[in-house]
């Protein structure tokens, strides 16, 4: 069994597979290219296999790419086959005479918004399997086209990164805010919002009913969390009127 390995649209060489790993560099590549890593000078069978594997996607990820395409997570040549077109880098391996066609695929905005409010897996989408960059919080490589969200296959590549939030911590939150003090410093960062906070709800509710007053905002210190100085307060209230003016 056999891939080509190709550095974006440039052909490196050949991935071997017949119970062992073997890498057959092409004379032309070898002129003016490099080697894939620094342990593929002369490559080994070990050497190639933990390569490989560290292209994979890791935990819940992997397990779901494993069940999805009905092949053992301790295959890895079967599964280099399968999303190799598709891994982290300028670096593919495909079937040999397989093309790829460049095409923007838009994302389908409902299945996006499900997968925000149920915390469900991001590996598959639309019945494909899309990469995702490992973390803490879960990250999907997306690009932007006239305004819409979506993915890019062939030469197009990902300009932006969805991040969902863990566990409702409010960490992606906190870092769109603390990325838009710093504006200038960074490339453009937006927030899509979940459905209602049921408990924000009831706070707007009992606001209304006790001071006969509507607001459009409201701050809600919980105990649980960390201790905050008065300034602090102030100082991401400012950043919410920013927010505020920038979308308007």
């Amino acid at each position: 069994m056999k891939l080509e390995i190709y550095f974006n649209d440039v052909f490196v060489g050949e991935l071997f597979y017949s119970g062992e790993f073997s890498i057959k560099y092409s004379k032309k590549w070898l002129e003016n290219g490099f080697f894939l890593s620094p342990h593929l000078k002369n490559p080994t069978h070990k050497n190639i296999e933990i390569f490989l594997q560290n292209l994979l996607p890791e935990g819940e990820n992997l397990e779901t790419i494993s069940l999805f395409k009905q092949i053992s997570k301790y295959n890895t040549f079967r599964l280099i086959e399968e999303i190799g077109t598709d891994i982290t880098g300028a670096i593919s391996f495909r079937k040999p005479y397989q093309k790829i066609d460049t095409k923007f695929i838009p994302l389908n905005m409902e299945e996006l918004l499900d997968k925000l409010n149920s915390n469900s897996n991001i590996a598959i989408w639309d019945k494909t399997i899309r990469l995702s960059i490992a973390g803490v919080n879960k990250k999907l490589p997306i690009m932007i086209k006239n305004k819409q969200f979506g993915f890019g296959d062939g030469e197009y590549a990902s300009t932006h990164i969805f991040k969902f939030d863990k566990n409702n911590l409010n960490l992606v939150e906190n870092e769109f805010l603390s990325l838009k003090r710093n504006k200038n410093k960074v490339g453009a960062i937006f927030i899509l919002k979940k459905e209602k906070d049921p408990l924000a709800d009831i706070h707007f509710s009992v606001l209304k009913e006790k001071l006969n007053k509507e607001f459009d905002y409201i701050v809600l210190l919980e105990p649980t969390s960390p201790l905050r100085e008065r300034e602090d307060i102030d100082k991401a209230i400012d950043v919410l009127i920013e927010c505020i003016k920038d979308e308007s």
